[in-house]
């Protein structure tokens, strides 16, 4: 229930989103901006900083999201698609955020650098990176940078890193990345 004027108005979560930083592995509510351009709503803080949207149309919805002031360059901006009605339970979208190659990486972290271009050399935006199996992913910004943290245990780790564009366009290169040490792939040519 809220206060709006004199009346008491009562809102129905929608859902509400649960951004998680892949370096840290906090909960960074206040890192987001949220919008659904389709339906022109913005979505609004609660108590806690999380991003939520009140009173949505059952069906599909595309957020946008975007970083916060103060945090344009950690994150990059990304796209999720939710469906309503939700699971019984908790309305609440958890998804891992992806560092922007300025992200401030802490000292001693498991970092592949490096840049993603297409078939005739220009930089891609958007491309999905990922190390074999493993559970971290990353995106590449508007020039195509990117910077993907790992959690390594081992000394050396022989893997191969994967760029795909959402055309279905993709390359790969093999590394062998040393724990705790700053891998630069330079260029990955995706075709």
């Amino acid at each position: 229930m809220k206060l709006v004027g004199e009346e008491l108005v009562s809102f129905s979560l929608s859902f509400a989103l649960w951004p998680i930083d892949p370096v840290t592995g906090r909960v960074v509510p206040h890192a987001l901006d949220a919008r659904i351009a389709a339906l022109q709503r913005s979505a609004t803080r609660n108590g806690s900083g999380h991003c939520c949207f009140v009173d949505l149309p059952l069906g599909a919805h595309r957020v946008t999201i975007t970083p916060a002031r103060g945090f344009e360059g950690a994150f990059l901006p990304q796209e999720l698609t939710v469906v309503l009605p939700m699971p019984l339970g908790t309305p609440v979208v958890e998804f891992t955020l992806f560092p922007s190659p300025s992200y401030a990486f802490p000292p001693g972290a498991t970092l592949v650098l490096g840049q993603v271009r297409d078939a005739v050399g220009a930089p891609l935006e958007g491309a999905l990176l990922e190390v074999d199996a493993r559970p971290e992913r990353g995106r590449s910004s508007r020039n195509g940078a990117f910077a993907l943290a790992l959690d390594t245990t081992s000394d050396l780790l022989a893997a191969t890193l994967r760029a795909s564009a959402s055309s279905g366009a993709s390359g790969a290169v093999v590394l062998d990345l040393l724990h705790g040490q700053r891998t630069n792939v330079g260029v990955l040519s995706i075709s």
